[in-house]
């Protein structure tokens, strides 16, 4: 995992958007599901390489990292021109909206986001992004009956 500059574990730490410090600290907790971790991990960023590849490609994502049930992407965008800065901020919650809607990403039982920050980092002015994710409890349940009918039947 790449260690986080201080301004960003300070945001995750106490973070001013509804939930992101009880979030991570709850997330921090969990186990490790390697398998589904590392593929839902994957598939956010490929989901995101394919919808935002104007964005990704002007953004510093420092990490995008998985537990059991929950997923938290950390990302700080490169723009310093404040038009720019807030036109990506748009562009980029919409993308992640249209993300959430792909069959690779559903496949991972992820539902949208749970908490969402955004901000601006402390010495550039530029748009900080965390945005946290939890396994869609339908989507479980869905597929623990899928599992029990077929073991029966």
């Amino acid at each position: 995992m790449v260690v986080l500059p201080a301004f960003l574990q300070k945001r995750l730490e106490t973070g001013q958007g509804p939930g992101i410090a009880q979030f991570h600290a709850e997330m921090s907790r969990e186990p490790r599901d390697p398998v589904w971790a590392a593929a839902t991990e994957y598939q956010i960023q490929a989901a995101l390489q394919e919808l935002a590849p104007d964005i990704i490609g002007r953004m510093h994502l420092y990490q995008t990292t998985c537990a059991s049930t929950m997923c938290e992407m950390v990302a700080v965008l490169d723009d310093l021109d404040p038009a720019q800065a807030s036109k990506d901020i748009e562009d980029w919650q919409t993308r992640i909206h249209q993300a959430s809607g792909l069959d690779n990403w559903k496949a991972t039982g992820l539902g949208p986001s749970v908490a969402l920050e955004l901000s601006v980092d402390p010495e550039g002015h530029r748009p900080v992004f965390i945005i946290q994710f939890r396994k869609d409890v339908s989507s479980r349940d869905k597929s623990l009956a899928n599992r029990a009918r077929l073991t029966r039947g």
